[in-house]
């Protein structure tokens, strides 16, 4: 697992409230996986490398979230009507490509200074 999770170019993990107990609790292989993670997690180079799905929740979102990703990206596939618009925006964040393209910026203006 933890050479899985190392050499991987992105992790996806599946949250629910019982991964979240067992995660912040460090239970069982959950507890393992969080250990491994968290060292990976707060590498800057791959921040972007966790994604985080929650596939159920109790009374908020973040019920489903380890302490440690509460604040970071996820996606919410827990309304089976919008799944596949949701399962879209996973596949373009684990390829990296942004649903819209950023337009190119313009031409500086010609600026002069003068002498004084």
């Amino acid at each position: 697992m933890e050479t899985g999770i190392r050499e991987s170019d992105k992790v996806i993990m599946v949250c629910t409230p019982n991964y979240a107990k067992k995660s912040n609790d460090r239970l069982g292989g959950v507890g393992v996986e969080n250990t491994i993670i968290t060292g990976e997690f707060y590498d800057k180079k791959k921040s972007n490398k966790f994604i985080s799905i929650i596939r159920k929740y109790d009374k908020n979102l973040t019920d489903s979230l380890p302490s440690y990703l509460k604040t970071k990206f996820s996606l919410d596939f827990s309304d089976e009507d919008i799944y596949k618009l949701k399962q879209e925006e996973l596949i373009r964040k684990i390829l990296n490509v942004p649903r819209y393209k950023k337009p190119k910026l313009g031409n500086l203006p010609e600026l002069k200074s003068n002498e004084i």
